[in-house]
């Protein structure tokens, strides 16, 4: 942190100092002090992030405590939207069906509560796998059919797995951590049908959402079921990626921000 904090003042101190240096003495100064930063999503949900919880400390001079409930987890760090808050010391619980992740996931991340459920409406539903270690992995019809068809793949196993609502999940792990949490739900193709089973409870609340939006061609997310569902609850849609949609709750503290208002 210490060093950190150092960079951050020879920055300001170079910003200064800039037009009475050559440029190319700048460009070196630049390269010397750079901050590392490392992202592990696929498509950026992790800058955009941390760019939010950034500029709450900016406008507040504070750190905002965010834990996370990563639905439809997949693996611990590649392509992970909360390793990022994970390596910031930040706690959450991950949901993933597929026990051929538990180990993996065990080990690299063992502060985080592993739930081996698939989230759903139904007690119980049938896991889709075209490869034990793929995303695409489903318990979803049409999405297992989209897939199958479009990348020309074949189901080599099904397995029956329990399942929990995103209730069930929320309370699960409020009973571990009461910071307001980032709910990440990437559930291949059934993301609408369990987020609009939600009550969205004033205590169950997330402060953000990072949901799988698929876009058709041509289409405007403000016509997407989701968009107009989130919106009719109280949310905000502050970002988009390829395929990740950011919401934030207008109830939130987080929704405090300058930029926001």
């Amino acid at each position: 942190m210490l060093k950190d904090k150092l960079i951050v003042l020879m920055k300001n101190f170079m910003e200064r100092q800039e037009p009475s240096l050559p440029k190319f003495l700048i460009k070196l100064i630049e390269m010397k002090i750079k901050l590392p930063t490392s992202y592990y999503s696929f498509y950026g949900e992790d800058a955009v992030l941390q760019g939010i919880l950034e500029r709450y400390k900016f406008d507040n001079g504070e750190d905002f405590r965010l834990s996370y409930i990563d639905i439809g987890a997949w693996r611990p760090i590649k392509g992970s939207n909360t390793y990022f808050l994970y390596k910031k010391g930040f706690k959450g619980t991950v949901v993933e069906p597929n026990p051929y992740f538990k180990k993996l996931w065990d080990s690299v991340r063992p502060q985080d509560q592993y739930l081996q459920f698939g989230c759903s409406n139904s007690p119980k539903d049938s896991l889709q796998i075209f490869h034990p270690s793929a995303a695409s992995n489903t318990m979803n019809t049409e999405f297992m059919n989209k897939i199958s068809i479009g990348q020309q793949l074949e189901i080599r196993s099904q397995l029956e797995v329990d399942c929990l609502t995103l209730e069930e999940i929320i309370i699960r792990h409020q009973k571990i951590n009461s910071d307001p949490f980032l709910l990440d739900i990437d559930i291949e193709g059934s993301d609408f049908e369990v987020i609009k089973a939600f009550s969205f409870r004033t205590n169950l609340r997330p402060a953000l959402i990072m949901i799988e939006e698929w876009l058709g061609q041509n289409q405007n997310i403000n016509s997407s079921n989701i968009f107009k569902y989130l919106e009719s609850k109280n949310y905000l849609l502050i970002g988009k990626t390829v395929l990740t949609s950011i919401y934030i709750d207008k109830q939130s503290k987080l929704y405090k921000l300058n930029i926001l208002n």
